[in-house]
């Protein structure tokens, strides 16, 4: 039959206008408040070994209040904001929110106290040779060898002090020994603050003191109004043996109980127009940590914008590099970035069948093998690749489109069972025909023949694609994996 006697749904020209419909969502981007302490009988601590049987820290009460212990203005106790740490010679040690290290000996009496540490870096630098402590939240951790005793204590203003006790001297203030402020050697931090209390690791023979483990929240000029959380491994001298993670730090709000939440490291290829710019402001909004890959830029408000070219894998070694730098690794993936080259298959040339497979295909591929090495670390993990519906009923003018989409479902099938013993999940999302800038410039013939197709009589919104690609990377779709969720308004009806 001659091309000028088929109806209109059937003509060239049209199977080239519904595959560009289809192809519509393809980027070209490649790519409790603290109380006072009540004036009740302050506890006092003495040697016991009939109550308590250890030998150390049974307790008696006494008519001894704190104001006999802070017996000066320079060791304010009230209100205290750590829990008491206790001494093997039964001594106790507390930090208060004015900044005072409170140390007790086991009959209540005061030992010493300091407010004050000359070996912190000044930070901005004033000048000054005391620094303040600030509000002392962590609870100390003491460590005592060969008489010594060393007490570190984390502070919400953003350092660790340690300090050594003077045992022999009376109602001496303690020496500053050691400080620890991560600005000092990170600029981008502006502030930090040390909430957890330090656990201490010493040699099993010497008694020495090896390294101080602390927790941190920071925020970052990069990236304002974001809280990440840092772990610091300490000498006993203050100075930083590592961090963990290196660079920004995790987002706030993780534990190991939780393993996906707000402010997720996530990453989309061709993040900056169409359905890749939707799904980027659908993760911004849950106030996740959103970078987009792009060719020349365009990223929505809120993500890290990083250059990429998915066809070329040194291009996105570099691009998760710079992710992992800002936001830690990636936890979430959605491989969106894509192109069409439609033509009829006797028209199809080597080069729009290669450029295709390699971009959507092939381009995939190389982003998911390096996001799946920093999943595997953490033992967790989302990916999605955005598919078409093309690829499960074909598209004539599609061939190389059609095959490129088809690829990914059995590539993510084969990542689900590969990766999913490590809580790692992928997914494929299949769209329909969606309202892009690419559909308005079909006809509004067209455009009617292509929606007498869809069960629903309507094109999809870019939002409803990046409601499922939401969905499947929430903690609620933690045992989905494998699956194609089709959004395509019963186009393809499940296949």
């Amino acid at each position: 039959m001659a091309y000028e006697k088929c109806p209109p749904i059937m003509r060239p020209g049209f199977l080239l206008a519904l595959a560009l419909a289809l192809s519509c969502g393809c980027s070209s981007g490649g790519g409790g408040s603290s109380k006072p302490i009540p004036r009740s009988p302050w506890p006092r601590f003495r040697a016991d070994t009939t109550n308590s049987g250890t030998g150390v820290a049974g307790v008696e009460t006494a008519r001894q209040t704190p104001a006999a212990i802070a017996v000066d203005s320079m060791s304010p106790l009230s209100p205290v904001t750590s829990s008491p740490s206790i001494d093997t010679d039964g001594s106790v040690y507390v930090g208060s929110e004015a900044g005072t290290l409170l140390a007790v000996r086991n009959d209540g009496t005061r030992k010493w106290s300091a407010t004050s540490c000359a070996v912190c870096p000044e930070i901005p630098p004033s000048g000054k040779v005391e620094i303040a402590l600030g509000a002392l939240v962590s609870s100390p951790a003491v460590h005592t060898v060969n008489e010594q005793t060393s007490i570190f204590i984390g502070s919400s203003s953003g350092r660790v002090y340690g300090f050594s006790d003077a045992t022999t001297v009376t109602d001496s203030s303690a020496v500053c020994t050691a400080c620890f402020d991560p600005r000092a050697s990170d600029p981008d931090i502006t502030s930090a603050s040390f909430v957890s209390s330090p656990a201490l690791v010493w040699h099993s023979v010497t008694g020495n003191i090896l390294s101080v483990y602390i927790a941190a929240t920071i925020t970052r000029k990069n990236a304002p109004g974001q809280i990440f959380g840092k772990l610091y491994a300490l000498a006993p001298n203050g100075t930083m043996q590592w961090e963990y993670p290196p660079g920004a730090g995790w987002p706030s709000g993780f534990s190991a109980s939780v393993a996906l939440g707000p402010g997720r490291s996530v990453l989309i290829t061709g993040g900056n127009r169409g359905i890749g710019r939707a799904i980027a402001e659908a993760f911004v909004a849950l106030g996740d940590q959103v970078a987009v890959t792009t060719r020349n830029g365009g990223a929505p408000e809120g993500c890290l914008d990083v250059r990429c070219d998915v066809t070329d894998a040194d291009s996105v070694d570099r691009a998760f590099a710079e992710v992992e730098a800002a936001h830690g690794p990636v936890e979430v993936l959605v491989a969106n970035a894509g192109i069409t080259h439609d033509t009829l298959l006797l028209r199809m040339s080597e080069e729009d069948w290669t450029a295709v497979v390699d971009t959507n295909l092939t381009g995939s591929f190389r982003v998911v093998r390096r996001a799946a090495k920093g999943m595997l670390r953490l033992r967790r993990g989302r990916i999605v690749l955005i598919s078409s519906v093309v690829g499960l009923l074909g598209s004539a003018g599609q061939t190389n489109y059609a095959a490129s989409k088809a690829g990914l479902v059995g590539m993510a099938r084969s990542i689900a069972r590969e990766l999913g013993s490590r809580s790692i999940t992928a997914n494929v999302v299949a769209p329909g025909f969606v309202e892009t800038d690419m559909t308005d410039v079909l006809t509004d013939e067209q455009k009617a023949a292509i929606r007498s197709q869809v069960p629903l009589g309507r094109y999809a919104a870019p939002t409803e694609i990046a409601s499922a690609v939401t969905w499947l990377a929430s903690e609620g779709a933690g045992y989905v994996t494998g699956a194609v969720i089709p959004v395509d308004g019963g186009l393809g009806m499940g296949h």
